[in-house]
């Protein structure tokens, strides 16, 4: 079995009363926790238990891609099956809108936003209004945003991890949202979260875009899992461990010990990486 399989157990009263669908449950089931109410302290849990739980990888796109001809988001089946069995996680096209269904499944006021980078609407954000406040969720962003980030601070929500930072600046006059991803005190990165509430359909041609021959995700092999005060990354051949007091980032050798590495720190079968390797190319 892969280490990063868990047994599973048996929802409790609050989701037995939910009605929720089998796949819902399963999806509870593989995330650990069993939410007492539709309250902050659940909402919470489950945050931490996604981002901890479910990589942020694109090794999945390009699997299902390569072997399905998928070049969209994956069903929720799909997701979940990937998930359990093959060590996979995904991108913020599948990552964030499946969460987003579990919190509306489960009783939560979440809407689905897009977000600007470079272009519009090519990324993802939850947003969730809990007792005259709002949260910010963002679970597909390769970032250790395991907790809901208060939206309506008036000043900035500081997170941080290795020699990165992220802020999420107070909201405008217009409701948006910026997020900026630093990296040893310069900017690298960043987006900008509007308030239109998107339904996932939404996003169908940004993420048919991201399947291009010259796009981000077709072109390396990222993977990142976070823990309590620590992140295991992979970027192509650079293997980088990251804590609350530094990181430090080994350079793999080649190909052999970059499969290798996925499946020890991630638990994709090797047959599988070395099919999205072949994609890849050089």
């Amino acid at each position: 079995m892969c280490p990063f399989q868990r047994q599973k157990w048996i929802g409790g009263w609050y989701v037995r009363s939910m009605g929720l669908s089998a796949l819902h449950r399963r999806y509870l089931d593989l995330l650990e926790v069993e939410p007492h109410d539709a309250g902050f302290e659940s909402l919470r849990r489950l945050v931490r238990a996604q981002v901890q739980r479910v990589p942020f990888e694109n090794v999945s796109k390009i699997y299902y891609w390569k072997t399905m001809g998928l070049s969209g988001v994956p069903g929720l089946e799909m997701y979940l099956d990937g998930i359990e069995h093959h060590g996979f996680g995904g991108t913020c096209y599948s990552n964030n809108p499946h969460f987003h269904g579990l919190l509306v499944a489960l009783g939560y006021d979440a809407r689905l936003h897009g977000a600007d980078m470079t272009q519009p609407d090519v990324h993802t954000a939850i947003s969730v209004r809990l007792n005259d406040h709002r949260y910010h969720i963002d679970t597909g962003y390769a970032a250790p945003f395991d907790r809901p980030l208060p939206k309506d601070s008036d000043t900035d929500v500081d997170v941080r991890l290795g020699n990165e930072r992220w802020l999420l600046r107070p909201a405008d006059a217009a409701g948006r949202s910026q997020m900026e991803h630093h990296r040893d005190g310069r900017q690298i990165h960043g987006y900008t979260v509007k308030p239109a509430e998107r339904d996932p359909s939404y996003f169908a041609p940004a993420i048919m875009d991201s399947y291009r021959p010259d796009s981000t995700f077709m072109n390396t092999v990222r993977l990142v899992r976070f823990g309590d005060g620590w992140s295991l990354g992979i970027q192509d051949y650079n293997l980088i461990h990251a804590t609350r007091d530094g990181y430090e980032i080994r350079r793999l050798s080649g190909r052999e010990e970059l499969v290798v590495a996925i499946a020890d720190n991630f638990g994709i079968s090797p047959n599988k990486t070395q099919t999205v390797l072949d994609a890849l190319g050089k």
